[in-house]
C-alpha cells in the first residue's frame, strides 16, 4: 500500500506536526507492505525517498504506524 501526503496549497506560515487517521478497507490480514510519501502542492513526490517502508501486521483490527 502506497500512501502519498500532499500539504495544502494555502499561504500558511507555518509548519505543524500532525497525527493522520486513515480508514481503510479489504486489507490483507496477513500484513502488507506500508510505503508513505511526502509530496508538494503539486502532486510531485520522490519515489526514492519514503519517509516509512515497512511490513506492517495488523493487531486487533488496527495498524500503528510512526514515522
Amino acid at each position: 500500500m502506497t500512501i502519498i501526503e500532499y500539504p495544502s496549497s494555502d499561504t500558511a506560515d507555518c509548519r505543524c506536526e500532525i497525527d493522520a487517521f486513515f480508514t481503510i478497507a479489504n486489507i490483507p490480514q496477513n500484513g502488507f507492505i506500508l510505503k508513505i510519501y511526502h509530496g508538494d502542492t503539486e502532486g510531485n513526490y520522490d519515489v526514492d525517498n519514503p519517509k516509512y517502508v515497512g511490513y506492517v501486521n495488523i493487531d486487533n483490527n488496527k495498524i500503528s504506524v510512526r514515522y
